[in-house]
């Protein structure tokens, strides 16, 4: 299926890494933070909506994913973004972050082209409301693209939202807006970013959590300090780890019921595979006659888990 752009990737990237840069200075983001010195390349690029292809057709991506940003000035210690190739390479050995100046236009040519749409996603591989938006408000704008066409739109920082972007969101009822990482200790937010916490640092502030968290219910050693080196979901994306639990340790339930069930549970696990995501996990289970407020149901799952850790340490 051909994108409808002309040009390889390598292509793009060499183009645009051509592109003269310019530096200014920023505006502390929020009170008590120095000012900083960005350093920002202007790009004209053949750059798309993720989703996207030329033709009046209905969209089948699942978001239409926007970057408006290659680079990121929250710089996130743990950002998987920092393996990316191209121009989030050049953001990481030379700090420039590149901008495409007119890529609002493209996104609502783009929108146009299509008779159906999926939800918009400013995402936060490039934060949508990092400092260098404040200069060019290309995240406002395209919200601005989104909405006025009636395509809900969604967004994910850890920046403070523009009231614009607020007011844009509000006026569409199945828009909305996350922030990644919710607490009310700024200096605990302001210690995940980076530069803003040693090692030693971070290790002590989780230890700490991990105290308060477990109180005497749980001893938890000293070695624990160390786990979030594990955990990079906790700076990207928080609270995916529950959902990723929840279906590792439901899948384990259905599992042992079917160790217990033999060939007679092949019906009932075909019946929650044909309902897919069309209702909730409650519903499905349900359904297929499980009961998940079941204690006992739920006690399949780690008894498929202390099997295995038996196994382990029987080796």
């Amino acid at each position: 299926m051909s994108s409808g752009n002309p040009f390889t990737k390598k292509e793009i990237r060499e183009s645009s890494l051509r592109q003269p840069t310019v530096a200014y200075s920023a505006a502390p983001a929020h009170p008590g933070m120095s000012g900083r010195t960005i350093t920002v390349r202007m790009s004209h690029t053949k750059k798309q909506l993720h989703g996207w292809w030329p033709g009046r057709r209905e969209c089948t991506s699942e978001r239409l994913l926007i970057n408006p940003y290659v680079g990121c000035a929250v710089d996130c210690l743990f950002c998987y973004t920092k393996s990316y190739p191209g121009a989030f390479f050049d953001f990481r050995r030379r700090g420039i972050i590149t901008v495409w100046p007119d890529f609002d236009q493209t996104v609502a040519r783009q929108l146009d082209s299509l008779s159906v749409a999926a939800c918009g996603y400013l995402s936060p591989v490039t934060d949508p409301f990092q400092e260098v938006n404040r200069r060019y408000r290309l995240s406002e704008k395209i919200i601005a693209a989104f909405i006025e066409r009636n395509i809900p739109l969604e967004f994910i920082t850890k920046e403070v939202i523009p009231q614009k972007a607020i007011d844009l969101v509000a006026r569409h009822p199945h828009s909305f807006g996350q922030v990644t990482i919710l607490t009310l200790d700024e200096g605990a937010r302001r210690s995940l970013m980076s530069g803003g916490a040693t090692t030693d640092d971070l290790c002590a502030l989780y230890l700490d959590n991990l105290h308060e968290q477990f109180g005497d219910a749980v001893e938890v050693s000293d070695d624990f300090g160390w786990e979030w080196i594990a955990i990079p979901h906790i700076y990207a994306t928080p609270f995916y780890c529950y959902a990723y639990s929840f279906g590792h340790l439901l899948v384990l339930a259905l599992y042992q019921q079917y160790r217990n069930e033999g060939v007679s549970f092949v019906p009932r696990f075909l019946k929650i595979l044909a309902y897919g995501g069309s209702q909730s996990p409650e519903h499905i289970i349900s359904e297929a006659g499980f009961d998940m407020a079941s204690p006992g149901f739920w006690q399949g799952g780690f008894d498929v888990l202390r099997g295995m850790l038996d196994e382990l340490e029987a080796l």
